[in-house]
Formats: structure tokens, C-alpha cells, sequence
């Protein structure tokens, strides 16, 4: 093992002086040097891995670098990708978790808006509507978004989306390990260590996959540029992080920039840089990685708009816990002893103690695979003289550290720590640093046998009961399942779509879920929300239950708060409603998950506001649940439109009169009066409202927030500055 580890000593120490040299002789005759070195080289304090062969190490611009080394890498991405979710390429669909109660209610919005040509910053679908652009998870001006959902159908987007990203984190993950030396053997296993291992029991999370994607591509940046100070490492770094950022859900984020702050400085003094060069290029690191932030402020801006509005804005007094989402302690046995939680996990005894943990077995999953375990422990102690094996050491112990949540009431008023629920997802940096550690020791298990096809079988061998250890482990923990029909693409069958109107209200069960119908639905389920959705007398009232009357005051909160119809799982006779449809739908049905001997029951709330209204009086539309001010407020309402960032209201009014939109009422919304602009101002405690004169009027509110002009500023420039240093700082 000494031996094999000793194999990178020069490839790692080259790049201290690797810009002095530029041609490709000269570079070509160090790598024959190393070559020559391997072969007599001893144990030093910075050893790397050999490849198979050890050509790895002389290949392009050091260890695994050159852009062919990674071509071998991207059939085998994808070829998994395809094993692990076979049917997603045959087009089925995903069900469970969040999916119908989260992700696809946002997608299914922005695809109808991208169809329809307009870029959804607002959607007035969730609740009384609230920005789609600062909730973040829509991600709204993320590049393969932008494509994939207005060109392909939805299933089919989500699907590809989900495939995609699946192949690029294999793909990047491998080119970190290919930097770092490792052979085909050694890659290929820590690659799915990581990927495989982490990703698929929180397939029911989307935003996990698709930002966990970019994070060992930003290594793989940092690590090149440690050994190669060529500024178009730190610019691909800048596209990296502001896609990790602009796919929308910052948790992942937050720990990249945790990972490159521990593993860069740990990195300088790996490569026994002097005090200089470290310096130099740490600073340089930091800009750019700053840079990558300011590019993504489109996102950024008015997410943190939102966050000043939404439930995290203070305390846990609106729902927000820090430590929800933990790994307990007596759960982390799990590593080394899968047999004995996993097939149980959904039995009442570890339900009943995930429930007292404030947790679930998808936060809380954290698994290696056990012969990953054993090659990690392997690939420790033969590396245990070299600075590349301890960085990863700290950050996996740094991760590790961070899983159980004990630190919440400490960090709660620490940028980051205090903003992201879920402490069980710090565990991707122990994920990835056994992933590094078993692919060195694999390495060395496969050096370690003569002949090329017995180091290949062997290889093979242990590639494969990896495989199938992590996909046995991963299933079995996972809330989402694959099924041959999405219900998504059941929306032309769906009853309740085509009874339903655009400017309708629904109340139902499952959250969210009614808005791909094309409908706006209460309650709501936000990450980061108005904070109007989570408190008195704003939210949908606490008084109102399914098993219950609904009381006079109940009643007159939904009919102010414009809710026309209430979707039910049975029969409320005593209700104050009407019955106009029953039956089976297969859309809902199947996002729900209700057997279709299950009948769903839609009831019309009568004398519901809805969408807009007419009150002469200011005064009478005070705040829902007022039961006073419940007047005939409908009349002279002839039209009313509403779409991703405008709203349109046609009346006809005998008198001056306030029209009321009944969608919150929040920062970069403008009001105009047959095109002339007015003033817009809050009515009914969170709506829109403005003062119209009589005779028949088109009133148009618009949605653009200054948050965004602001971020497009800054983008814009971090753009240019980052044009501007890689043009500078260019390789001569």
C-alpha cells in the first residue's frame, strides 16, 4: 500500500511550479520523471494514489486531468443513472414525499407560463398567490428549467431533470477522484459511494440531486486550481456555484462553501505551498467565489426579500426548527449495521422514535456501503502520512459532528445554521469523504494483486457487490416509488380540472396539490412562505377541521378569503354547501393516492368573494372573518384574468369604489387604471386593493420587484468582473 500511495508524490508537489513551465515538452518529460519516480519512490509526508497502471498521473495537466481522461467517464454516468432508475427512462412518474404536494405544484405552474411565453415570477396559485422567484425551489432562471420544462412535457421534464443531474454528479464526482489520482477502479466505486449512497433514499426532495450535483464539481475547481493556478479553474467555479445556487434550494449551497472553506486552507498546506503562493491563491479562491454569489443574485435578492417576510423571519414561534431533520445518535449504528433499522424502518417502534427525534428516515439516512467502509479504513491507514487523506478526514469528521443537531440552540443566530432546517444533510461531506477515502483503498486492494485481468475482476467484484448493497439499502428507505402512469399526465382526464375555473379557490386535504389543475388552493405548504400563511387571522383559521361543522365564523373567513369550493374525502351534510361533483378523478386520485373506490366529494361554497370584489365602503373590507362586512361586494365585477405577474379586473361601477384583488398584497406590485397608473393599497388585512371611479374601468396590477432589478445589477457586473480578472489573470 506504501508503495502505491508513494506512486503521486511528484504529480502532487508539481504544481507549485507547474506555471513556469509551459510547453507541452517540457510538461510531457516531467510526467516521464514521475513515471521513473514511482518506481523508487518511498513513503513521504504528501503520497498519492497510482492508477491502475499509473498513467493517471501523467495524463494532461497532472493527476487524471486532461479533458480525455474524462471522456470514459460519462457512458458509465449515464449507464448508471439508467440501471438505478430504469423506469424514468421508460417514462413512468415518481409519487410520494413532496413531489405532489410541493414539486410539481410549482413546476406545473412555471411550465404553463414558459408555454404561454411568460417568465413566472409570481404564482398566484398557492394560497393568495406569492413570489415564485424568492421562494426559490420554482427556480425560476435555472438553465436546464428554462429548457427542459418549456419544451417537454412535465412528467417528461421532471424526469429528465432528475436523470440529468443523477449522471452529472456521477460525472463531476468522478473528475474530483480522477484529479485527486485515483484509477478507473477507484473512481468508478467512489463515485457511487457518493451518488448512489446519499442521493437516492431523498428522491422524494428534488432540489437534493440537483444541487448536490455542482458540489464535487466546485472541488474538483478548487483542487485544480490549488495545483494549477490557471484562472479558467476559478471561473468554471463561478458558473458552478451560481448553478448550484440558481437551481434554487441554498441548503447544499451552504455546505459547499462550508466544504471549500475547511478544504481549501487544508489543501495549501497539503501541497506545502509557501506562504506566498497560499495566499495569493486563496485570495484569489475567496473573490471568485464571492463572484459566484453575486452572478446568482437574481435568485438570491428576492429569496432574501422573502426570507425578511416569510416564517423564518424570527423565532420558532411560526414553525421554524433548526433541528428538524436530524440523524439521533442511536440511528448512526446504521453505518456499520444496516440489517438491523433498515427493513424495519417503517415499523411503529422506529416511527414512534423518529417522531420523539423531531426526524424521519430520509433526513435522517446515512449509509457508505460496507465494504466502502472497510476500503475507506483501508485507504486511512495507508494514506495516513498524506495531507490530501487528512483533509478529507476533517471534513468528514466536521460533517459527522453536525448531523445529530446538538448544536441549534448554540448556532441559531448564525447565518446559515440558523436559516436551514435538516442538520441529518451535513452528512454529504462524510458521505463524499468516505467515498474519497474507499476509492484509495480500493486502489490499493487492486494494485496490490499481479496481472491486469485479475486486478480488473477484482475491481469488477467489488464494484459490483457495492452496487447492490447500496440499491438494497437505498430502497428500502425512500418515501417516493415509481409508477407506470404519472398522475401528473392525467390532467386531461381529470374531472375536477375541467369543472373547476381559473379564478377559483379550493380548500383540500393534501396542500398545494389542486393547483395542477390550474386552480388556487388553501392550505399551503412553503419552505419559506409569507409569513401571512402561518399566523392569525391571515392563515386558513385553526378552527376550521374536517370532522367538524363549519362555524359562522369560519364560514365568513373562507368567503373573504375568496374560497369558492371545498374538496372533500366524504360527506358533510350538515355543511352550509352544495354538492356538484362526486366521483372518481384520475389525476387527483392518484397524486393523493386514494383508491378509486374512494370517491371524492367537491363542494360550492355560496356567497364566496372570489378572486376580486366591489366595496363602495373602504371600511367594509376590514379583515376575514368580519361577518358585518359580508355585503353584496360582487357587483360590478365583469372580468377577471390572472397570470404569472399581472392581474386583470374588469368592472362596471355605478359610484367610485374600491376593487379588491383577493391575492396578498406584497412588495413590487403596481396598479393601473385603464392604463394610467394609481395607488395600490393593502385592504382586507392582506390584500390588494385601489380606489376606481365609476363607469366601466380595466384595472391591471403588475408584478415586478425591485429585489430583481437590483439582482440583475449585480449579476450583471459580477459577469463583467469575472470577465474582466479572467482576461487579466489569463495564462500567458
Amino acid at each position: 500500500m506504501r508503495r502505491v500511495f508513494a506512486a503521486s508524490r511528484a504529480a502532487e508537489q508539481e504544481p507549485t511550479v507547474y506555471h513556469e513551465r509551459a510547453s507541452l515538452q517540457r510538461s510531457t518529460s516531467i510526467c516521464q520523471r514521475t513515471s521513473e519516480m514511482t518506481s523508487v519512490s518511498t513513503a513521504t509526508s504528501e503520497p498519492g494514489p497510482a492508477s491502475d497502471n499509473s498513467a493517471s498521473l501523467c495524463d494532461g495537466n497532472g493527476a487524471g486531468g486532461g479533458a480525455r481522461d474524462h471522456l470514459w467517464i460519462w457512458p458509465i454516468a449515464v449507464l448508471f443513472a439508467a440501471l438505478r432508475w430504469w423506469p424514468l427512462v421508460q417514462g413512468h412518474g415518481l409519487v410520494g414525499g413532496d413531489l405532489y404536494t410541493y414539486f410539481f405544484p410549482l413546476k406545473s405552474w412555471y411550465a404553463d407560463c414558459l408555454d404561454r411565453g411568460e417568465l413566472p415570477l409570481w404564482n398566484p396559485l398557492i394560497g393568495h398567490g406569492m413570489p415564485a422567484l424568492g421562494e426559490s425551489q420554482t427556480a425560476v432562471f435555472y438553465p436546464f428549467n428554462l429548457v427542459l420544462y418549456r419544451w417537454l412535457a412535465l412528467n417528461t421534464a421532471y424526469n429528465a431533470s432528475f436523470l440529468t443531474h443523477y449522471v452529472l454528479a456521477f460525472g463531476f464526482a468522478s473528475m474530483y477522484l480522477r484529479r485527486l489520482g485515483l484509477g478507473a477502479s477507484g473512481t468508478i466505486i467512489g463515485a457511487m459511494v457518493f451518488v448512489y449512497g446519499w442521493f437516492p433514499p431523498r428522491s422524494c426532495l428534488e432540489w437534493a440531486i440537483v444541487t448536490g450535483a455542482w458540489m464535487p464539481l466546485v472541488l474538483w475547481c478548487i483542487e485544480s486550481y490549488l495545483r494549477h493556478p490557471r484562472t479558467r479553474y476559478l471561473v468554471l467555479a463561478v458558473a458552478a456555484l451560481a448553478m448550484q445556487l440558481l437551481a434554487g434550494h441554498f441548503n447544499l449551497a451552504f455546505v459547499t462553501l462550508l466544504a471549500t472553506l475547511i478544504y481549501t486552507p487544508l489543501r495549501c498546506v497539503g501541497l506545502r505551498m509557501d506562504r506566498a503562493a497560499a495566499r495569493s491563491r486563496l485570495a484569489r479562491i475567496a473573490l471568485f467565489v464571492g463572484l459566484g454569489f453575486g452572478v446568482a443574485s437574481v435568485q438570491l435578492l428576492p429569496t432574501a426579500e422573502l426570507k425578511v417576510r416569510s416564517q423564518r423571519s424570527g423565532t420558532a414561534e411560526h414553525g421554524h426548527d433548526v433541528s428538524y431533520g436530524n440523524i439521533p445518535a442511536w440511528y448512526l449504528p446504521q453505518v456499520f449495521a444496516p440489517w438491523r433499522f433498515y427493513p424495519a424502518v417503517d415499523q411503529p417502534f422506529l416511527r414512534d422514535q423518529f417522531g420523539r427525534s423531531n426526524t424521519n428516515k430520509v433526513e435522517a439516512h446515512l449509509y457508505f456501503g460496507l465494504l466502502p467502509l472497510a476500503l475507506s479504513a483501508a485507504g486511512l491507514w495507508a494514506g495516513r502520512r498524506r495531507g490530501l487523506v487528512w483533509a478529507w478526514v476533517v471534513l468528514g469528521c466536521f460533517g459527522l459532528a453536525l448531523v445529530t443537531g446538538w448544536w441549534a440552540s448554540l448556532l441559531h443566530d448564525v447565518p446559515g445554521f440558523g436559516y436551514f432546517t435538516g442538520p441529518g444533510r451535513y452528512g454529504i461531506m462524510p458521505q463524499l469523504a468516505v467515498a474519497v477515502l474507499a476509492g484509495f483503498g480500493l486502489e490499493c486492494v487492486v494494485a496490490g494483486r499481479r496481472g491486469r485481468r485479475l486486478r480488473a475482476m477484482l475491481g469488477f467484484a467489488l464494484i459490483a457487490a457495492t452496487w447492490c448493497d447500496l440499491y438494497w439499502a437505498t430502497d428500502l428507505v425512500q418515501y417516493s416509488r415509481p409508477v407506470a402512469i404519472s398522475p401528473i399526465s392525467l390532467g386531461d382526464r381529470s374531472p375536477l380540472a375541467q369543472l373547476l375555473d381559473p379564478t377559483d379557490r379550493v380548500v383540500s386535504r393534501m396542500p398545494n396539490s389542486l393547483t395542477v389543475c390550474g386552480v388556487a388552493m388553501l392550505p399551503v405548504y412553503l419552505g419559506i412562505g409569507p409569513v401571512e400563511y402561518t399566523r392569525a387571522p391571515t392563515k386558513l383559521p385553526d378552527e376550521f377541521q374536517w370532522n367538524r361543522p363549519l362555524s359562522d365564523d369560519v364560514l365568513a373567513w373562507l368567503r373573504t378569503a375568496g374560497v369558492t369550493h371545498i374538496l372533500a374525502t366524504e360527506q358533510h351534510a350538515d355543511w352550509p354547501c352544495e354538492l356538484v361533483w362526486f366521483g372518481y378523478d384520475p389525476m387527483v386520485h392518484g397524486l393523493m393516492g386514494r383508491h378509486p373506490s374512494e370517491p371524492l366529494l367537491l363542494y360550492r361554497l355560496s356567497l364566496s368573494l372570489g378572486r376580486a370584489y366591489v366595496v363602495a365602503d373602504p371600511g367594509a373590507a376590514a379583515a376575514p372573518g368580519d361577518v358585518a362586512n359580508l355585503v353584496a361586494q360582487a357587483v360590478g365585477i365583469e372580468q377577471v384574468k390572472v397570470g404569472g405577474n399581472r392581474a386583470e379586473v374588469v368592472v362596471d361601477l355605478s359610484s367610485e369604489a374600491d376593487v379588491v384583488c383577493t391575492d396578498l398584497d406584497y412588495p413590487g406590485w403596481t396598479v393601473a387604471v385603464d392604463g394610467r397608473p394609481a395607488v395600490a393599497e393593502r385592504r382586507g388585512v392582506m390584500f390588494r386593493g385601489v380606489r376606481v371611479p365609476a363607469g366601466r374601468h380595466t384595472v391591471v396590477w403588475r408584478y415586478f420587484p425591485r429585489s430583481l432589478s437590483l439582482g440583475i445589477c449585480v449579476a450583471a457586473g459580477s459577469l463583467l468582473l469575472v470577465a474582466v480578472l479572467g482576461w487579466k489573470w489569463r495564462e500567458k
